[in-house]
């Protein structure tokens, strides 16, 4: 109850960027112990892409990057495409410096353009047909309604 008899100052993440692959090894660690996966690392070209963010969403939003990307993973090793996909890894450097654009968001923006495309590909594929769409998607039928509907895809 008395946390202020010492009161701490701790700067920012964004400001000790050197704690960065630190951090990254710690949450690792902790959600490959929890969620039982092999993931032994991470990659040089993916710390680049941590080291770069400005962290405004402190470390709190460092671990929550690491656990999707651990999600998203795999193999042995967090890749960049598990910390975001792919296209929008080519854009990252202009979107991540854009005031008031997280990393979060930019996650967020990806993974709706991948899961659009995704949903639209196999929609096709089964000719428009949602249950078995469902079920190639491994997701529910309420899930791919919910998806179409969020994302506006025209079915």
């Amino acid at each position: 109850y008395r946390l202020n008899v010492f009161p701490i100052k701790i700067p920012p993440l964004r400001e000790r960027k050197e704690d960065i692959p630190l951090l990254a090894d710690f949450f690792i660690n902790k959600y490959c112990t929890e969620m039982k996966t092999s993931i032994k690392n991470i990659s040089k070209e993916s710390l680049d892409l941590l080291m770069k963010y400005e962290w405004k969403g402190n470390v709190r939003e460092l671990e929550n990057v690491i656990e999707r990307a651990i999600i998203l993973c795999d193999g042995e090793t967090i890749m960049p495409e598990h910390i975001m996909p792919t296209k929008s890894i080519e854009r990252i450097d202009e979107k991540l410096h854009t005031e008031g654009y997280t990393l979060e968001d930019v996650t967020k923006e990806a993974i709706r353009k991948a899961e659009t495309h995704k949903i639209l590909e196999t929609l096709k594929e089964t000719k428009g047909n949602k249950t078995k769409a469902a079920e190639i998607l491994k997701i529910s039928y309420k899930t791919l309604l919910t998806k179409i509907k969020e994302y506006g895809i025209n079915t």
